[in-house]
């Protein structure tokens, strides 16, 4: 049982990886941009509702990810190479947390108190894609790991 353990957070890390760059892609290309033609009193009522479903959607699920894909680090052996790329996926997660956290949050929490900001709104669809390049990113080093290449 123990023996399966690493390839099953291994996949584990990689399923979950995968839905993160999905949810992130499409936030990035196809619900951000759209907030654009939303009136200024839209606006707030739209980044109240999104950063609710948020937490369910995309928050829950990552910190899971997170967790699996540190544990390919602190759990699982991982010789040489591997341990390298596992711990280069954990800086990609800790720079995407920082980015959320310093950018893509107070962006959102200052459209959500009804401001009309533009610069915000900036923020946040560029920011998104920051995002969704770095998840991919760190999706393809867990998947080289899983392939062993």
């Amino acid at each position: 049982m123990l023996a399966a353990l690493p390839r099953f957070l291994e996949f584990l890390a990689l399923t979950l990886s995968i839905y993160n760059v999905g949810v992130a892609w499409a936030l990035a290309v196809v619900h951000y941009p759209t907030w654009r033609d939303l009136a200024p009193d839209q606006t707030g009522r739209a980044a109240r509702a999104h950063l609710v479903r948020m937490a369910m959607a995309t928050t829950v699920p990552s910190m899971f990810a997170y967790m699996a894909v540190a544990m390919l680090v602190w759990v699982v052996p991982h010789p040489g190479t591997l341990f390298y790329a596992a711990t280069i996926a954990n800086l990609v997660n800790v720079l995407v947390v920082v980015w959320s956290l310093l950018i893509e949050r107070p962006a959102l929490l200052r459209l959500a108190r009804g401001a009309d900001d533009a610069r915000a709104m900036r923020r946040i669809v560029s920011g998104s894609f920051v995002i969704a390049l770095g998840w991919t990113v760190e999706s393809l080093i867990v998947l080289w790991i899983v392939l062993r290449i």
